[in-house]
């Protein structure tokens, strides 16, 4: 599995191109939303190409070493990486406008 593929981007997307297809895919294939057997396997791929794609130091190491360079050096944090719960899940609603806040907050406290 060429994590290029599968985010359907070249090898020289720039970051908002990968991100834009991630979320696309995401929303297209997420086990929510997509009833197929295979949704909740595709949406791990797609999750799993953009954790190692977004990161600029991961998505070199890949593209030197392929997946020996980035073996289980991507975490969940990185999946959630700029990503927008109320772009997912709901719209910009002042609810979701405060979750996001909260994870945000969350996330910045973690990395510290």
């Amino acid at each position: 599995m060429c994590y290029y593929e599968v985010l359907g981007v070249d090898r020289n997307a720039t970051q908002e191109r990968i991100k834009q297809a991630y979320r696309q895919l995401a929303m297209k294939c997420h086990p929510d939303r997509n009833p197929d057997s295979d949704a909740t396997e595709r949406y791990k791929e797609i999750a799993e190409a953009y954790a190692v794609l977004c990161d600029p130091a991961k998505r070199s190491q890949y593209d030197a070493g392929g997946h020996a360079g980035v073996s289980e050096r991507w975490s969940t944090e990185d999946l959630f990486r700029d990503f927008e719960f109320g772009d997912f899940f709901g719209g910009t609603s002042p609810i979701w406008a405060a979750f996001s806040a909260i994870c945000s907050a969350d996330a910045r406290t973690a990395a510290r």
